[in-house]
């Protein structure tokens, strides 16, 4: 099973951590979309092995540029598994 805990801190300001674990090896795509279901950016679109780890996200899109602030969803697709977290972001 995919483990995908609450970002921390959240709500947050300039950065918040994802933490999650793998139950397998195979491909993980961790993408940002905002209320309106347009995507930010991805995180990580990788294949990895089994285990736990760790992303981070500063609040910016795929070009770096800083988004506003509102109410952000991270959705994790790990195999055929898939989970959501929302993410608030205050400027």
């Amino acid at each position: 099973q995919l483990f995908l805990s609450p970002n921390y801190p959240n709500p947050f300001n300039s950065l918040t951590t994802i933490n999650f674990q793998t139950p397998n090896h195979s491909q993980v795509i961790a993408s940002i979309f905002d209320v309106r279901g347009q995507k930010i950016c991805t995180l990580i679109n990788d294949d990895i092995p089994a285990g736990a780890y760790l992303l981070t996200w500063n609040g910016t899109d795929n070009t770096g540029k800083a988004v506003g602030s509102g109410v952000y969803i991270l959705e994790m697709k790990c195999g055929k598994l898939e989970k959501t977290i929302k993410l608030d972001l205050l400027r």
